[in-house]
């Protein structure tokens, strides 16, 4: 790419179009969402890319970065040390503003300290360059439960690398809660006062998800959902705009494009979250209760749905994290004894591919439903039958998706339509 980039810098272009900076988070929400903002803007501006180094390990990526449409990547090192991470944001997002001056910015979030430097610099150089949040997963409703999920995730992994003699829960707690204060205080507060010359300040702590209403920026939001409009709303962000997703008019291009031609099948999906197992083992389930109780959960699911689609097959695919968790190993080893034709599926193919080309999608919160839900032609439904904390997320998204809470609930189900009159990100953008 640092041939091609250089070759287009220098190039003098007859017909030059305005440049989109985008920041598009995690890759695999850039999977969800940033790649069909980028293929649906791809006929009127040129992009740029700032990821993390995990993307270079993507091959469809690198076949998207191809395309002339995609003028410059820079990736954003993790191996670097702390004050050089922050100094290397100052520096690489300086100079691509300078160089390219994008007409838009379009953001994952505004929280994130890579976001808050492209913001502060921005505003800086170009004080009327145009930003746009897009929203890129589920909403939280209950942050509070969110965050203690990602917690107790957090306890399960730290505690797996001690000694079983230090392995207490409330101990490894209060190492990971001094821990995330004083990485937010460093890395929001003391680090940017000498790089930039003041602290950050945004809307939510993202280590703890503590909301700061009086923090939220004046930048425009782009959702999707009047649910989810309404939440925002509640915490007091001010330009909420809901529009299209850009997948529910370039998903087939976009898939084609990844996986080559791809039909959408007599399917069943499911497509289990990662962190609950670790949140019941903290209340006080041993790994036995917490098999067993996962097992029978999906087992009752498993048998309602093949009793009602008995023509379907049915495929399941983990979250890449529960791939190597051997509790989610003895867990699919029961369902496959239950039923011998689910077929587990490799936890690196892409859920988006997947849900494609399924009729039915199950789950629990996973980001995976909200994705599927707004093709509006799909089947999706939220199982809140496994007293998971914050396993009831999906009750505010009632409109779009099934949401089930007792598992002996037939599962005679149609698809639920989204509203397609909403503007699209086209409309929106110019």
């Amino acid at each position: 790419m640092t041939d091609r980039n250089n070759q287009y810098e220098n190039q003098i272009l007859e017909d030059s179009r305005e440049i989109i900076l985008m920041q598009p988070g995690p890759f695999h929400l850039f999977m969800t969402t940033g790649i069909f903002y980028v293929w649906q803007l791809k006929d009127d501006f040129d992009f740029i890319l700032v990821v993390s180094e995990d993307y270079k390990l993507s091959e469809k990526f690198q076949k998207l970065i191809e395309l002339p449409f995609i003028k410059k990547v820079e990736y954003l090192s993790s191996e670097q040390s702390l004050l050089k991470r922050h100094r290397n944001h100052v520096d690489l997002h300086h100079q691509i503003l300078i160089d390219f001056q994008p007409t838009y910015i379009l953001l994952h979030g505004t929280v994130h300290i890579e976001s808050l430097y492209l913001i502060w610099l921005a505003k800086k150089l170009y004080p009327n360059t145009k930003f746009l949040q897009f929203q890129t997963a589920r909403l939280s409703i209950d942050w509070d439960a969110n965050f203690r999920l990602l917690r107790s995730a957090e306890i399960e992994e730290r505690s797996t690398s001690l000694p079983s003699f230090l392995r207490s829960t409330k101990a490894i707690g209060l190492f990971v809660d001094i821990r995330n204060y004083l990485w937010y205080i460093v890395n929001y507060k003391i680090i940017p006062f000498f790089t930039t010359g003041g602290v950050f300040k945004p809307w939510m702590n993202v280590q703890t998800g503590k909301i700061y209403p009086d923090a939220f920026d004046d930048i425009d939001l782009l959702c999707y959902m009047d649910c989810e409009a309404d939440i925002y709303r509640k915490l007091g962000k001010p330009k909420i705009n809901i529009i299209q997703h850009p997948m529910q008019t370039c998903s087939k291009d976009v898939i084609t494009f990844l996986n080559g031609e791809t039909v959408e099948l007599d399917q069943i999906l499911i497509v289990p979250s990662y962190g609950f197992t670790s949140a019941l083992r903290e209340n006080g389930l041993t790994t036995a209760q917490i098999v067993d109780h996962v097992s029978n959960h999906w087992k009752a699911a498993l048998e309602n749905l093949s009793s009602n689609f008995p023509n379907y097959t049915t495929i399941m695919k983990l979250h890449p994290r529960s791939s190597e968790d051997p509790i989610w190993k003895e867990i699919t080893s029961r369902l496959i004894g239950y039923f011998p034709n689910i077929k587990i599926m490799n936890s690196n193919v892409s859920a988006e591919w997947l849900v494609y080309q399924s009729k039915i999608i199950v789950g629990d919160v996973t980001t995976v439903l909200w994705w599927a839900a707004l093709y509006g032609s799909k089947t999706v439904i939220s199982l809140d039958t496994f007293n998971f904390p914050g396993g009831d997320e999906m009750r505010h998204y009632k409109s779009y998706i099934y949401y089930i809470k007792d598992i002996k609930e037939k599962f005679l189900l149609t698809p639920k339509s989204t509203d397609d009159a909403k503007a699209d990100i086209s409309e929106f953008i110019f």
